[in-house]
């Protein structure tokens, strides 16, 4: 199996804090495809030898943008931090890694993000969007990235990862980040559901006795990260049952929520009766279920969808678009009306100031065909 790009850098790097058991922070966005691969990299470097090892998950700025911050570099060099593993987030955050690198603290991106602008300047850079060409591996999530590092780890190491304990977990990250079901993502959700039937996680087993389905496993953990975390780290038995109880009980309830503005969001649409595409928005509408509004109006009406709210000072807005559209391209176009933008082709986040909004509008009903 053929090396990604950058991979042989961070198997040196890591070598290299094992030698010095350099302290390392695994920086993963906070949503399941983030979390999952943050459990996976942990318990690799665990079984590789590791010892200080800490797992940060990035929170929302106050833009909108997902990743390391100034105030997050400066909490790790306080910490003594030598290395940070960014997971699903990293690629656009050239500040970010910039100042770690200034700050005496290498930094190895592990992504699967559209590139904005450029390579940022980390010690490894592992993100298929970077080779040239229509290639499949380019729709792995970031989970199925940590496992091809996984590999070649265990190559290198001569260790035995068990590597095949992830699948279940991969699967459930390549169904909730939209990932094209063929190649290698067909392998990882055949085996993974083969997997989850004897999860070796107990929180894992127990939030899937009601209901095994990959998506719903996926949308379960990503109503609350932080708790998700916990859960497939956990141990216990009576522990676990408690966090799948919570859970359950804030996916319901999300659902509810969910399937309330999304009747709304459905009149507005039908009311503008729009022909390119859709693009509406409420300041009450809550931050964490425009993904899910976008998704419903694009499988609804099969168009290029832009759902918004109000976030601070700003507007800040989830994406969705059939096949046939790339919506990081699209926003490229726009990017001088744009504070913030990045994503897939079909799955993107924008934040934009109101004054800019009826611009964006009218740009985008010039690019879409």
């Amino acid at each position: 199996m053929k090396q990604l790009t950058g991979t042989k850098k961070a198997v040196l790097r890591i070598e290299r804090v094992l030698k010095h058991q350099e302290k390392i922070v695994i920086f993963a966005d906070d949503d399941t495809d983030g979390v999952i691969s943050a459990v996976m990299m942990f318990e690799i470097l665990k079984k590789l030898g590791l010892e200080n090892l800490k797992i940060h998950l990035a929170k929302r700025a106050a833009k909108g943008k997902i990743g390391l911050t100034k105030k997050d570099i400066l909490k790790f060099k306080s910490k003594n931090i030598g290395l940070i593993i960014t997971l699903d987030c990293g690629t656009n955050d050239k500040t970010g890694i910039v100042l770690a690198k200034r700050l005496g603290m290498d930094t190895i991106v592990i992504d699967h993000h559209r590139i904005n602008s450029g390579i940022p300047p980390a010690f490894a850079f592992i993100n298929p969007q970077q080779l040239p060409g229509k290639l499949f591996i380019k729709n792995l999530s970031t989970a199925g990235l940590v496992y091809k590092l996984a590999v070649s780890l265990s190559k290198y190491f001569k260790k035995d990862i068990n590597i095949s304990s992830f699948f279940d977990l991969i699967a459930i990250s390549t169904i909730f980040d939209f990932q094209k079901i063929k190649k290698e993502n067909k392998i990882f959700i055949e085996e993974g559901k083969k997997t989850l039937k004897h999860a070796n996680r107990i929180g894992l087993r127990i939030l899937a006795k009601d209901n095994p389905d990959l998506k719903i496993l996926g949308q379960k953990l990503n109503v609350d990260p932080a708790m998700s975390l916990k859960l497939l780290f956990s141990k216990d038995k009576e522990t676990a049952q408690k966090l799948v109880m919570k859970i359950n009980e804030k996916f319901h309830s999300k659902q509810k929520l969910v399937q309330k503005i999304f009747k709304s969001a459905q009149r507005m649409v039908d009311s503008l009766n729009p022909e390119k595409f859709i693009f509406i928005g409420d300041k009450n509408w809550p931050l964490d279920i425009l993904g899910d509004i976008s998704s419903l109006l694009r499988g609804k009406y099969q168009k290029p969808v832009f759902v918004y709210t109000k976030a601070g000072k700003y507007y800040i807005g989830s994406a969705r678009a059939p096949q046939n559209y790339n919506l990081v391209e699209i926003m490229k176009k726009c990017r001088h009306l744009l504070i913030n933008f990045g994503g897939h082709a079909q799955a993107a986040g924008f934040t934009i100031k109101p004054a800019n909004l009826n611009k964006f509008i009218i740009h985008l009903d010039k690019i879409l065909k």
